[in-house]
C-alpha cells in the first residue's frame, strides 16, 4: 500500500489560542490528517522546535508522523505573555484609529442629518405658524372691517337720532311754552290778592275788594266795578299764627285788571291791613320768575324798566334799545352795569410786581436748549 505523501501547509494561527486545546485541534485539522495511517497524539509537545540555522520559517513534517503547527503553540510563560500582549496593543490602536475614524465620520454624518431634519422641522413649523397668523390676522382684519362698518352705521343712526332728539326736545319745549301760555291765557283777567284777613267770608269778598279797588283807582266809581267770581285759594284753613289765604279774583274787563296792575307795585295798607296785588300766572311762570329775580333785582336797581312777556320772557328797555331774556340760564350778569350797590364796595388792590434781572455772572443756561433757543441765547449775547 502506497502512502501519499502530506501536502505542505502553512497554518496561521490566532493568538488568542495558544491557552485553549482548540488550537492544536484546529491545526491538525488543517494538516494532512486525512492519512489512514497518520495516529493523533492527544498529548501535546512541550519542547519548542525552533530552527537552529535560526532560520524563522516552519519545518516540514516527516511522513509518517502528525502535522503539528510550524509555530509553537505553547512557549515559555515570557513568550506566551509578551507575544499576544503587543499584537493586541496594535490591532487595539488600528482598532481605535479605525473607531475614531468612524465614529467622527458617522457623527458628521449624524450632525448633518440632524441639522437638515432640525432645519426642516423648524421650516415647516414656522411656515405653519406664519400662516396660521396670516390667517388670524386676515380673519381679524375681516372682522375688524365688519367691526368698523358697523360702529360708522351706529355712529350714523347715533347722530340721526341726537338730531331727532334735539328736534324732538324743541317741539316739546314749544308744546310746553304753548300749554303755559294757554294757561296764562285762561288767568289773564284773574287777580290774585295777598293778606285779606280770614274773617271776611266769602260773601263779604266782592264788596272789600272793590272798596280796596276804587282806592287805588278813584277815577272808577264803585258800581261799575264787575266781578265774574272770587274765592279763596284751595286749601284748609290755616290756623291764626299762619298767613291768610290768597283771594282770586276774575274781574269781568280786562282793561280794569291792566289799570290796577299799573297802580300796584309795594304792598298797601287797607283797613289796617298789609294787602298785595299779583296777577295770577301758572305754577310754572312762577318758578321761571323765581329764578329770573336776581335780574329783575339788578335792574329795579339801576331803575331799568322791564316788563314780562308770553310766552315766558323778560322785556327791559335801555337807551332805546330792547332786551328780551326767554331762557334764566341764558342770562350774562356780567354784560350789566355795575348797580350803585356794587360801587360802594373797595376795589381789590392788585400787587405791583418788579421785574429784577440776574446778573450776567450768575445766569443759568438751560439744560436742554432747542435750535430756537440756542439762537435766542446767541442774538442775546453781547458782540
Amino acid at each position: 500500500m502506497v502512502k501519499r505523501k502530506p501536502k505542505e501547509q502553512w497554518v496561521t494561527m490566532s493568538p488568542y489560542l495558544h491557552k485553549s486545546g482548540l488550537a492544536e485541534r484546529h491545526a491538525l485539522s488543517q494538516d494532512g490528517a486525512d492519512d489512514g495511517d497518520a495516529q493523533e497524539d492527544p498529548s501535546p509537545s512541550l519542547s519548542p522546535a525552533p530552527s537552529q540555522q535560526g532560520d524563522d520559517s516552519p519545518q516540514r513534517s516527516s511522513p509518517g508522523q502528525s502535522t503539528l503547527i510550524s509555530q509553537p503553540l505553547y512557549t515559555k510563560a515570557f513568550q506566551t505573555t509578551e507575544a499576544p500582549r503587543s499584537m493586541r496593543q496594535d490591532q487595539a490602536t488600528d482598532s481605535e484609529l479605525v473607531t475614531l475614524h468612524a465614529l467622527s465620520t458617522h457623527l458628521l454624518a449624524l450632525q448633518d442629518n440632524l441639522t437638515a431634519a432640525l432645519t426642516t422641522a423648524v421650516t415647516e413649523a414656522v411656515s405653519t405658524a406664519v400662516k396660521e397668523l396670516q390667517n388670524e390676522i386676515t380673519e381679524i382684519g375681516n372682522r375688524t372691517d365688519k367691526l368698523e362698518s358697523i360702529a360708522d352705521n351706529i355712529i350714523l343712526r347715533q347722530s340721526s337720532l341726537e338730531e331727532e332728539n334735539a328736534l324732538l326736545k324743541d317741539e316739546l319745549q314749544q308744546i310746553t311754552n304753548m300749554c303755559e301760555d294757554l294757561e296764562n291765557r285762561s288767568r289773564r283777567q284773574n287777580l290774585r290778592v295777598r293778606g285779606v284777613p280770614e274773617d271776611i267770608t266769602p260773601q263779604d269778598i266782592p264788596n272789600f275788594l272793590s272798596g280796596l279797588f276804587t282806592t287805588l283807582c278813584p277815577d272808577i266809581p264803585p258800581d261799575q266795578w264787575k266781578f265774574d267770581r272770587g274765592h279763596r285759594s284751595l286749601g284748609l284753613k290755616p290756623p291764626l299764627t299762619k298767613p291768610p289765604r290768597d283771594i282770586i279774583m276774575c274781574l269781568h274787563y280786562f282793561e280794569q285788571k291792566e289799570l290796577i296792575l299799573t297802580k300796584v307795585f309795594t304792598e298797601i295798607i287797607y283797613l289796617n291791613h298789609k294787602v298785595q296785588v299779583y296777577a295770577d300766572l301758572s305754577p310754572i311762570t312762577l318758578g321761571k320768575r323765581r329764578e329770573l329775580k336776581p335780574i329783575t333785582q339788578r335792574l329795579r336797581d339801576m331803575k331799568i324798566p322791564y316788563h314780562w312777556g308770553y310766552p315766558f320772557k323778560l322785556i327791559a328797555q335801555q337807551h332805546g334799545q330792547t332786551y328780551i331774556l326767554q331762557n334764566p340760564n341764558r342770562g350774562i350778569p356780567n354784560k350789566l352795569p355795575p348797580s350803585p350797590k356794587d360801587n360802594q364796595q373797595k376795589p381789590a388792590l392788585r400787587p405791583q410786581w418788579q421785574q429784577v434781572g440776574r446778573p450776567p455772572s450768575q445766569r443759568r443756561l438751560p439744560l436742554n436748549l432747542s435750535p430756537s433757543s440756542e439762537r435766542q441765547s446767541e442774538s442775546s449775547r453781547p458782540g
